[in-house]
């Protein structure tokens, strides 16, 4: 299971690995069992990953913020582009000013 769920390996290569049948396998892999413990398996990995990913959240956020500031016009435009498209702020968009004003912006690269 480790190697299917985590090590990314196909049916094939773990029928060779482990010295299974494709039929043995799929016996294996269709058990109420099986299908529960994959499941944590994969809920467990993903949530490491999870957490991974948000502890570095800050330091991605920290070079996107540099990449702003580029000396490289170009890359500071890419940086500014994908954290709007990050953002859901591409394309058209309405903003309301007050006083019944509002004003349409149109984004795009």
């Amino acid at each position: 299971m480790h190697a299917l769920v985590i090590e990314g390996m196909t049916a094939v290569e773990v029928e060779i690995k482990f010295e299974i049948t494709k039929e043995r396998l799929g016996i294996l892999r269709r058990s109420p069992l099986w299908i529960a413990e994959e499941k944590k398996l994969r809920e467990e990995y993903l949530d490491h990953f999870k957490t991974d990913l948000c502890r570095l959240l800050p330091k991605a956020i920290n070079v996107a913020e540099a990449t702003l500031d580029s000396e490289n016009e170009m890359l500071a435009h890419k940086a500014a582009m994908d954290i709007m498209d990050r953002n859901r702020l591409t394309g058209e968009l309405e903003v309301s000013v007050g006083g019944g004003i509002s004003i349409r912006v149109v984004l795009d690269d």
